[in-house]
């Protein structure tokens, strides 16, 4: 605008958004006066934007009702974004107040106005405040998708509503919306999670014949609900056989189950089939370091975490050498964990085991263990030929 000496640019036009989400526009806000710049509708919803990516719903707020308080219109994009940035820091009811207001806006909601609300609901186990908003879609004639149903089994699935989220799934289906992966991975995992992996491997087969590519967490969500560690294994395989690599939630899942059933040997062997693949996760070698602990397999156990963390698993292992009094394990443990945590902390542990730090430290990587069963070796040999462990 010549007359005014105003020009309009889409930038950032709030401070306190500058300092939720730093972008090139934010800095640019400190010499809008000198700059004479204008703010624009698009400069707010990049403002509000911003608040979205930074789940800071507050800051959005603030930011949509400066916009309605200028001679400027709020957006159905503003207020889109609004909600999704109320639905990421959590704060679902003044999400579902904001869709609310749309009306008094003079705005139209729309498809992505009702699936950003029924994601809030999601996060705090809203179930039937989700149904009802997909409900209201419908009746309102507007226009669902792929993501609306999906979000609504998810919110069913949360609670354990299996039955409702295949009813959804058939729903899709009738609405001739063809279920996608992830879709069909909700209605998976809300069935496994009930127990009933073995119709989950069903619904799974299902899906496939009708023309659903399925992925690892296909695969994974049927693993969550086996109480078998020896079915999760055999699901692997089969995930192998399909070109569909475990990954790291596979394992963890594995080793959960093994765990609980004091599987030891099946642990190593887990341990071993995860390192050969080249995945390396704390989570999942913890739950085999408890179960080598609960075994009393103490040296084992040593020799797995060559760098202990603070999880469970380290836990329990220095319980398990204290109760046996096995102070060589524990002096490893102790030391390793100390080299892991921060100079302050590390000082003050340190000083609290004088008397077990200040032996000499075996060299785990050359470590011998001794044992006179051949099944024992037997299951061992896979994780020493990685670890260099070795075994007499």
């Amino acid at each position: 605008m010549q007359g005014s000496g105003l020009c309009r640019e889409p930038i950032l036009t709030c401070p306190r958004a500058a300092a939720a989400y730093d972008t090139p526009g934010a800095r640019l806000l400190e010499t809008m006066p000198l700059r004479r710049v204008a703010p624009s509708t698009i400069s707010y919803n990049i403002a509000i934007s911003a608040c979205e990516h930074a789940a800071n719903g507050g800051l959005a707020l603030d930011i949509l009702r400066r916009l309605s308080s200028t001679k400027l219109r709020p957006t159905t994009v503003s207020v889109n974004s609004a909600i999704s940035a109320l639905q990421k820091g959590s704060q679902w009811q003044l999400a579902l107040d904001t869709l609310w207001s749309m009306p008094k806006r003079k705005l139209r909601a729309d498809g992505v106005s009702f699936n950003a609300a029924m994601a809030a609901c999601v996060t705090v186990g809203q179930w039937r405040l989700c149904l009802h908003l997909l409900r209201r879609m419908l009746d309102s004639e507007l226009r669902t998708d792929q993501v609306s149903y999906s979000t609504a089994m998810s919110a069913c699935r949360e609670v354990g509503k299996w039955p409702i989220v295949l009813d959804l799934l058939h729903a899709m289906e009738a609405a001739r919306l063809p279920p996608d992966t992830v879709a069909c991975n909700v209605a998976i995992a809300a069935v496994a999670r009930e127990g009933r992996w073995i119709r989950a491997k069903n619904l799974l087969a299902t899906l496939e014949d009708s023309g659903v590519r399925m992925d690892v967490a296909s695969f994974n969500a049927i693993a969550s609900g086996c109480a078998s560690w020896k079915a999760c294994l055999v699901l692997m395989e089969e995930m192998r056989r399909r070109n569909i690599l475990p990954n790291e939630i596979t394992f963890t899942t594995v080793l959960s189950c093994q765990e609980r059933a004091g599987s030891w040997e099946g642990a190593l062997a887990t341990v071993a089939d995860m390192r050969k693949q080249g995945i390396s996760c704390a989570d999942a070698e913890d739950l085999a370091i408890m179960a080598l602990a609960e075994a009393d397999q103490l040296q084992l156990a040593v020799a797995l975490c060559p760098r202990p963390t603070q999880g469970p698993g380290t836990t329990a292992l220095l319980m398990a050498c204290e109760q046996h009094g096995h102070d060589q394990e524990e002096r490893c443990v102790l030391s390793g964990l100390a080299d892991a945590l921060p100079e302050e902390v590390a000082v003050l542990l340190r000083k609290t085991s004088a008397g077990l730090l200040g032996s000499a430290q075996p060299s785990i990587p050359t470590m011998a263990i001794t044992r006179a069963s051949s099944s024992y070796r037997k299951a061992l040999r896979p994780f020493c030929e990685l670890g260099g462990v070795q075994v007499l």
